[in-house]
């Protein structure tokens, strides 16, 4: 009785941990720019609002509110600490390139363990990279094909995060007020949202 009894004790704590409900931005208001585009959006979440400001490069396929990209299939988008996929639309176009610049997302307060869902980085020719400006621990969360282009999963590197028609979640893990990054090749388009565990 007491082996049985150890047994499940031990299951009990090598179990994951259950994947949390994310709160998603909604994109409010944006302009268009390679290096002086911005944007502004809002996470509701349980305990109040949080309203984001964005400013660097800001592509014409940028979408507020619902949309495209599709954000399917919802196992590419969530799993892991991630329990619910982005709605459609609500996304952040970049081309990337040594024009773009850098790119800073700035929060109304601290946050814990953001996460930034990323669509068709890359394209099946040519891996891109996202280079998060400081060197967090980044968690891969989820990641997949989309609906639109096929593709494969994000990958995470030290020095941020790169696809090859990559698609997926990933958590920085650790309080933000601010995240900065680069997109230093350029390619068609990709994009990108903010969700906060709730």
């Amino acid at each position: 009785m007491r082996l049985a009894a150890a047994c499940l004790l031990t299951i009990a704590f090598v179990a994951p941990a259950r994947a949390g409900q994310i709160s998603w931005t909604t994109w409010k208001k944006d302009q268009i720019g390679q290096t002086t585009g911005s944007a502004t959006g809002v996470v509701t979440l349980p305990s109040g609002k949080i309203h984001i400001h964005y400013k660097g490069e800001v592509g014409a396929n940028s979408c507020l509110g619902p949309g495209y990209p599709s954000w399917e299939p919802a196992s590419t988008f969530s799993g892991g600490s991630v329990g619910n996929p982005p709605g459609s639309g609500n996304q952040i176009a970049l081309k990337g390139g040594a024009g773009s610049g850098t790119d800073t997302i700035v929060f109304s307060q601290p946050v814990t363990n953001p996460i930034i869902a990323l669509w068709s980085v890359g394209n099946r020719s040519m891996l891109q990279r996202l280079h998060i400006l400081r060197r967090e621990s980044i968690t891969l969360e989820s990641g997949g094909r989309s609906k639109e282009y096929g593709g494969r999963s994000i990958r995470v590197h030290t020095s941020g995060i790169s696809g090859r028609e990559g698609n997926g979640t990933v958590q920085l893990n650790g309080t933000f007020t601010r995240i900065r990054f680069k997109v230093p090749l350029a390619e068609y388009w990709s994009a990108f949202t903010i969700g906060i565990p709730q």
